[in-house]
């Protein structure tokens, strides 16, 4: 395995050791650190819990921002009564999480990991012709009568990370968006050397209850206003974008469309990717699934644009039950030379112009 794909690997299984949840990213941010420490990076915290690391935060020169989100869909245990558990889903589940027996991992104060497992019933609300759930509240009974400092988190019980060799995937219970944050740290820790710019990496909390982290670190005016932010997400495979067919230059979601002047360098690295070898490959599309964090940022000014690795089972949407988001292991790969030909390229002026002037022997012609 290559060093790039070795490194990428490892900082995946590492993260993917964690559980997270919207509100309670703390493992995950605390290995982030880690990881950041190894690659002698700064980073420091926002009041929110936001993790931002750098190369250099004093740096005067214009950075580029890449945006990753630290949590996935889970759930919040409300109350107890013995070992039947209220439960209130944080972020979007699809509709098999109401079914009968689906495992929970509950998380409590005291660092214990207790089983549960779904009861199934008539919920308020509840639209099983849906393909998502839509209940405010579901229940679950745990494996054993254990007291529970409450609120505390619980999750899907999946796997927590494999590789599938022979169908060139990755498969875990968190891909959204562990997978763009490791992605991030691996094109980070590959052009320590090579760096033509600064970059700011921006990991973020509770996306998937209203991109909360994001938009409060937009309204705080921590970045500065003329950095370009670089949303790396995973986006549900959808009609035009295929899993295998490289990572996607985002050209919006389902909330906005983004900018052009950051989609431009983005091409510019890609085609430069493909002037050195021509198996590089990507796709281009408005990703229209969901709504990701350049959305956040562009509704306070910032210029916004993103890369998107295709997504199966997306936030753990099987065909008849939860199961394993999956995504291509090639896709990631190529996603993160991506990200370094972006941090590490020396754009020549050239490159940055959008359409070239139009020549006076053609204003002639139109006189």
């Amino acid at each position: 395995m290559k060093n790039l794909e070795k490194i990428s690997v490892e900082y995946f299984s590492r993260l993917s050791e964690y559980f997270t949840a919207p509100f309670y990213e703390f493992g995950i941010r605390e290995e982030i650190i880690s990881i950041s420490d190894e690659n002698k990076l700064e980073h420091k915290l926002d009041e929110w819990g936001n993790l931002y690391v750098s190369s250099d935060f004093d740096s005067t020169i214009e950075p580029i921002v890449l945006v990753a989100h630290m949590d996935h869909p889970a759930f919040e245990v409300v109350s107890q009564e013995n070992k039947i558990i209220k439960l209130k889903p944080l972020g979007g589940h699809p509709i098999q999480v109401s079914q009968n027996e689906v495992k929970l991992r509950i998380f409590t104060s005291d660092k214990k990991e207790l089983s549960a497992k779904i009861i199934s019933k008539n919920y308020p609300n509840l639209d099983k012709n849906s393909l998502w759930l839509n209940s405010k509240y579901i229940f679950a009974k745990l494996e054993q009568n254990y007291p529970l400092e409450l609120p505390c988190p619980a999750i899907l019980d999946l796997k927590k990370f494999e590789i599938d060799e022979s169908k060139r995937l990755f498969r875990s219970r968190v891909l959204d968006d562990l997978a763009g944050c490791s992605a991030i740290l691996s094109a980070i820790s590959m052009s320590i050397n090579k760096l033509k710019r600064p970059f700011i990496a921006v990991f973020t909390r509770a996306e998937e209850v209203g991109l909360i982290g994001a938009r409060l670190s937009a309204e705080s005016n921590l970045i500065n206003k003329n950095a370009n932010i670089f949303s790396i997400e995973t986006s549900s495979e959808i009609p035009g974008v295929k899993i295998g067919n490289g990572p996607v230059i985002r050209t919006g979601d389902r909330m906005s469309t983004f900018d052009n002047y950051p989609e431009h360098l983005l091409r510019i690295c890609a085609k430069k990717l493909q002037n050195k070898n021509p198996e590089f490959k990507f796709q281009r599309a408005l990703m229209s699934a969901g709504t990701c964090e350049a959305s956040a940022f562009k509704s306070f000014g910032y210029s916004v644009s993103g890369i998107a690795f295709p997504l199966g089972n997306w936030h753990n949407r099987g065909e008849s039950s939860v199961e394993e988001e999956y995504l291509s292991m090639d896709d990631y790969f190529l996603g993160i030379r991506l990200m370094i030909e972006l941090i590490c390229n020396d754009f020549d002026d050239d490159d940055l112009v959008l359409l070239p002037n139009v020549s006076k022997e053609i204003k002639n012609k139109l006189k």
